[in-house]
């Protein structure tokens, strides 16, 4: 079995008074796509943030590709690893094509100028989240949806091994949440892009993630494939809500809440 690319080992992290994690350990391989899964404040973000380097742990281990994390620097990381937060910030003087260009920065030489080949990666990449048509708006002009596209274009735009993603359909609308897991699944099973994505929606984990993280506490977590951990026992117990399978042709893992249950 060959290397992971990613390992957590037995990671604590915790705000004043309130652990998130007391000793979290998982494993992340190529061509791995998993959805983080849980209810709010359980620790999605938190997690992501850790790995990403964002954060730095209380205590425990994260080593990519084998190397402890503190001991590489942020254009190696880069390199390996590109996140997508919930919400991006950038100065008003930046066109959407040359947010885009700044996830070349890990690729750019010594002068930090683009080439030809940065330009083109970056249009290619506006083009395949449905962003092109703006490339010459200025960034603070977008709606949170088109902000959103950019922002993962830039990060495609990194060519990293690992893609992490905080929410990445908060925002978008049906088509184009759709649009934008599909291209990620593409991109997961041709290019052997590997995926970690905190998402809120558990249906549209199950069809597109191939495996699942579903977060319940501190010291709990199921790990296995959507039709290993997406039970309506699990779900239950974890979101407090009952849930009904519904089996179709197309999607054999699709949950509709039990409304009437769940009234006061």
């Amino acid at each position: 079995m060959t290397e992971p690319l990613l390992t957590v080992e037995h990671l604590a992290w915790s705000y004043p008074g309130n652990p998130v994690f007391t000793s979290f350990s998982n494993t992340v391989r190529r061509s791995d796509f998993i959805g983080v899964i849980g209810p709010n404040g359980v620790g999605k973000s938190t997690l992501l943030k850790l790995v990403n380097g964002v954060l730095t742990p209380d205590s425990g281990a994260i080593k990519l590709n084998g190397i402890n994390l503190p001991a590489m620097t942020p254009r190696q990381i880069a390199r390996k690893m590109a996140f997508v937060p919930q919400q991006t910030v950038f100065a008003n003087a930046f066109t959407v094509l040359e947010v885009v260009l700044m996830g070349r920065f890990p690729h750019k030489n010594f002068l930090g100028y683009e080439n030809r080949d940065d330009i083109e990666m970056a249009r290619s990449m506006l083009k395949s989240t449905g962003a092109d048509a703006f490339e010459d708006r200025m960034f603070n002009t977008l709606s949170g949806g088109e902000k959103q596209r950019v922002i993962l274009a830039a990060a495609l735009a990194q060519q990293p091994d690992i893609l992490l993603l905080d929410e990445p359909l908060t925002g978008l609308d049906m088509y184009y949440q759709l649009h934008i897991l599909s291209l990620l699944a593409q991109l997961n099973t041709q290019q052997n892009l590997t995926i970690i994505t905190a998402l809120h929606d558990i249906n549209l984990a199950g069809m597109f993630c191939n495996r699942i993280w579903l977060l319940s506490g501190p010291d709990t977590h199921h790990d296995g494939s959507p039709e290993q951990v997406l039970t309506p026992a699990a779900i239950a117990s974890v979101f407090r809500v009952n849930m009904t399978p519904i089996h179709t042709d197309t999607c054999p893992r699709w949950f509709i809440p039990d409304i009437q249950e769940q009234l006061p």
